[in-house]
């Protein structure tokens, strides 16, 4: 074997398991964003119920947003925990413009310092879709934290959504939120609270349910990413190995009728003694 033809092998080898791991990250990434589509459903009732409830109990209540008044603005962003899902990031990064920079999502948290913006809050996004209730919990507490240290006066919610092949980039106000138009009450509600502080749960509630929802399209949409860019990373693998291939098989058939023609040369040399 001559040493190109070595070479040949050893970078089809390669290559080989090159696809190999680039098909297991693209079969991670479809379970998981299949996770996230079950999911869904589940996410979308709690959030309309307890959407549903706030509406019906704010006009037993003075019309007025329910927030915390003056204070400091936050802008809340969920992106990618690890890489390899193309430029994912690159849409939810902008200048927080004065407002209080949160992050989720550690891949995230490092683009915006890459850009001059450091986070004054960052933790990692969930990686399975049983984690995103456990990333939103965690969000809400610390903005209920940061809300009994000092008052915020809004709090916004920067996500990215999937749309079929692509992905948009949503922007939410979380806080404060103002309740539907007023309607007379003719059939009020059994309350077992006064109705302040049943709204005021209510909201607390609504918070937790808009951040499940934001944080889940995020993973959904960073799994579909990664999906297509793990895809189109193994296309250029197999587009390679057929390109290799197909230049062993030449070096092989040219080895073959060197080979050949070192045979004949040979018999007709012995011939002509």
């Amino acid at each position: 074997m001559s040493g190109r033809a070595h070479d040949l092998q050893v970078r089809i080898a390669t290559l080989g398991d090159l696809g190999g791991v680039f098909g297991a990250l693209r079969a991670l990434s479809a379970s998981r964003l299949q996770q996230a589509r079950a999911s869904f459903d589940a996410v979308e009732v709690y959030r309309r119920t307890v959407q549903h409830a706030l509406d019906t109990a704010w006009p037993l209540v003075p019309p007025a947003p329910v927030g915390w008044g003056g204070g400091r603005r936050v802008l809340l962003v969920f992106g990618a925990e690890h890489g390899f899902c193309g430029g994912f990031d690159r849409g939810l990064v902008v200048d927080p413009s004065g407002a209080e920079l949160w992050v989720c999502g550690q891949r995230l948290a490092g683009t915006f310092r890459e850009h001059g913006h450091e986070p004054a809050w960052a933790i990692p996004m969930a990686t399975r879709a049983e984690g995103v209730l456990e990333v939103a919990r965690r969000a809400a507490d610390h903005l209920y934290d940061a809300a009994a240290e000092q008052p915020l006066a809004e709090v916004t919610l920067r996500f990215r959504r999937s749309r079929g092949a692509t992905s948009d980039v949503v922007e939410d106000r979380l806080l404060p939120r103002s309740g539907p138009v007023a309607n007379p009450v003719t059939d009020p509600p059994v309350l077992h609270l006064r109705p302040a502080q049943l709204v005021r749960r209510l909201v607390d509630e609504v918070v937790l349910a808009e951040l499940t929802w934001a944080a889940m399209s995020s993973f959904a949409a960073e799994s579909e990413a990664r999906m297509r860019t793990v895809q189109s990373a193994l296309d250029h693998v197999k587009d390679k190995l057929d390109e290799l291939r197909h230049q062993e098989a030449q070096l092989r058939q040219e080895e073959v009728t060197t080979e050949l023609l070192d045979v004949v040369n040979g018999a007709e040399a012995a011939r002509a003694r």
